[in-house]
């Protein structure tokens, strides 16, 4: 017969009998030495106060209903089979010419998994785009101050010789033309700062 239905039964016995009602109580019983693993202990007595519980001075009868020993544990399940390796992140960044993405231009960053393990980003792969641009022209800074006035340049110059018939450059005679730059400021054409020269026959 199962313990509840026998306490059940002498709580029916007890309380049809003249003077106090027998009650019996349940409790969670911790492991320790009454329970080694733990369970419920169970206390008979009688009510002699009337106030529905039993009281430290009501306990006629204690009885324990300990828990069994843990089971020995049972083998382990076999290892489920290895996952699919994932495919790995794929990037590339293109110019992008200044327009609706990028007034000013910039990169167009596109992300996306090789699904079919060729190494490159197919455009089937390929994420929502992500685009890094370059900021707008700054307004230019104020003018700089006018630098200093450069040095005068030097006054060119030309020299006509006449030559006599016989000169070893020209023979029949004509004229020797020299041109240079006054590079001294002495209003002369001297032999250093000739750079050109020219010989023209004026006569047969």
């Amino acid at each position: 017969m199962r313990p509840d239905l026998c306490f059940g039964f002498l709580l029916f016995l007890v309380s049809c009998a003249a003077g106090p009602v027998t009650l019996i109580e349940a409790d969670t019983e911790d492991p320790g030495e009454n329970c080694p693993n733990g369970g419920t202990v169970v206390r008979l007595g009688a009510d002699d106060d009337g106030n529905g519980s039993l009281g430290d001075g009501e306990v006629d009868e204690e009885t324990y209903v300990c828990s069994g020993r843990d089971g020995v544990d049972g083998t382990n399940g076999t290892n489920g089979t290895n996952g699919t390796s994932a495919a790995p992140l794929l990037s590339t960044a293109t110019p992008e010419a200044p327009g609706a993405n990028c007034p000013a231009g910039g990169y167009r960053i596109d992300l996306g998994l090789d699904i079919n393990g060729n190494g490159v980003l197919d455009s089937n792969e390929q994420m929502t785009p992500v685009y890094v641009c370059d900021g707008a022209d700054g307004q230019d800074g104020a003018a700089g101050d006018t630098g200093p006035a450069g040095a005068d340049g030097r006054d060119a110059m030309v020299t006509v010789t006449q030559l006599d018939v016989g000169d070893l450059n020209c023979p029949n005679g004509g004229y020797l033309l020299r041109a240079g730059t006054d590079d001294d400021g002495d209003g002369t054409l001297d032999a250093g700062a000739i750079g050109s020269t020219t010989d023209e026959v004026d006569y047969e």
